[in-house]
């Protein structure tokens, strides 16, 4: 899951997008105080894996749902906000800029897995697939 949350960050070149798009203030300033909720999200995320951890060793008496749900928002809720930044500003056509957002439920719906962590962690690989197969082929055609 964190290197599908890296791989998914650093996808998109940040840099474009400050000198294109994100010229205006309002524009720059949610990209860097969207930031705040990109990091938030992501240290939730370690937070939530130690947590099923313990669950999964028997050191926590967490609720399973509890535990799948600290590991799952937090990763749904960094893709949306990585999403909103990074990929919906390039405004890209096709099924491309709608990838992550059904990345995101799906990680969220992988809460009420038997194994949430697992679901999860593989629903965002195969995000990672997708985004790189889309960005791949849309600089192939340009």
């Amino acid at each position: 899951m964190v290197f599908a949350m890296w791989w998914l960050y650093f996808a998109r070149p940040a840099y474009t997008l400050l000198t294109s798009t994100h010229q205006g203030h309002r524009k720059r300033f949610t990209c860097a105080y969207g930031h705040y909720l990109i990091f938030a999200s992501a240290a939730a995320e370690g937070a939530g894996l130690a947590a099923y951890a313990g669950l999964v060793t028997r050191r926590a008496d967490a609720p399973p749902v509890a535990a799948g749900v600290a590991v799952t928002l937090p990763l749904a809720v960094f893709l949306m906000t990585v999403w909103a930044i990074h990929v919906r500003p390039h405004r890209q056509s096709g099924t491309g800029p709608f990838a992550i957002p059904v990345g995101a439920v799906t990680v969220l719906a992988a809460a009420l897995s038997p194994t949430p962590a697992l679901v999860a962690g593989l629903s965002a690989t195969a995000l990672v697939v997708v985004v790189t197969v889309v960005d791949r082929t849309g600089r192939a055609r340009h």
